[in-house]
């Protein structure tokens, strides 16, 4: 099961553009030694008033979840001042 977050956009952008829902993945597995060290990849969901906006990214290149939060916090604010 993937966990989810809502996170308001980063304070550079005006206030009233919308919210970020986090998704990240793949869940956690099971096992041992051998299992990987967790999930990396993040997707993010745009939405405006609690309703979505059809903006979303998906980034899982960079092994910190962290960068690749960034990097679709990015990504959907480059699609906001573009579109």
């Amino acid at each position: 099961m993937a966990s989810s977050m809502l996170a308001p956009l980063s304070q550079r952008r005006e206030a009233g553009v919308g919210e970020i829902k986090y998704e990240i993945w793949p869940p956690h597995q099971k096992g041992g030694q051998h299992v990987g060290p967790g999930p990396q990849g993040v997707r993010g969901v745009h939405f405006i008033d609690g309703h979505p906006s059809g903006i979303e990214a998906c980034c899982g290149i960079h092994r910190s979840q962290h960068k690749n939060r960034r990097a679709v916090e990015e990504m959907i604010e480059w699609a906001l001042t573009n579109a």
